[in-house]
C-alpha cells in the first residue's frame, strides 16, 4: 500500500523537542489512478503518434495543437512548423465547419493530394476541432482504371 506521512515536531517550553504529531494517510488509490492516468495517456499518444491516417487538431483559437507523423507525411509540413500555427487555409474551413468532405491540398512541394477529411468538434474542449484525414489517390486511380 501506498501512504504518505507528515509530521511536526512538538517542543517543550524551552524549544526542546519533546514529541512528533502527525498523520498518515492512505493515497493507494490516489497512485493507482495517477498510474492507470499515465497509462492510458501513454497509450493515446503512441495511437496518435502510429496511426495510419493523419490526424490534426486545433484549439479555442484555431490554432494547431496536434499534427502526427501522418499529417506530415501526407501534408508535407513538418510538425515542428505546424503546431501553433494557423491551420492551412485549404483545410481550415472543413475542419472549423466541422464538416466531412474531400479537398485536394497542395503541398508546399507544389504535390497535389487528394484527401478524404471527417472532422468534428472537441467536447469539452471550447471551440476546437479533430480531424482525420486519408489519401484517396489510390483509390480514385483504382475508379478511373
Amino acid at each position: 500500500r501506498w501512504v504518505q506521512g507528515r509530521a511536526v515536531a512538538v517542543r517543550d517550553a524551552q524549544g526542546a523537542p519533546c514529541g512528533m504529531v502527525g498523520i498518515i494517510e492512505d493515497i493507494d488509490e490516489r497512485v493507482r489512478a495517477d498510474e492507470a492516468l499515465r497509462a492510458t495517456t501513454s497509450r493515446l499518444e503512441t495511437l496518435v503518434r502510429t496511426a495510419p491516417a493523419a490526424i490534426v487538431a486545433t484549439d479555442a483559437a484555431r490554432r494547431v495543437a496536434v499534427w502526427n507523423p501522418g499529417a506530415e507525411r501526407l501534408l508535407g509540413i513538418p510538425t515542428s512548423r505546424a503546431i501553433g500555427a494557423p491551420l492551412p487555409p485549404q483545410l481550415a474551413a472543413l475542419v472549423a465547419g466541422g464538416r466531412d468532405g474531400e479537398v485536394t491540398f497542395v503541398r508546399d512541394d507544389g504535390v497535389p493530394v487528394d484527401v478524404a477529411l471527417a472532422s468534428a468538434p472537441i467536447a469539452g474542449e471550447g471551440s476546437g476541432h479533430v480531424a482525420f484525414l486519408t489519401d484517396v489517390r489510390a483509390h480514385k486511380r483504382t475508379e478511373e482504371g
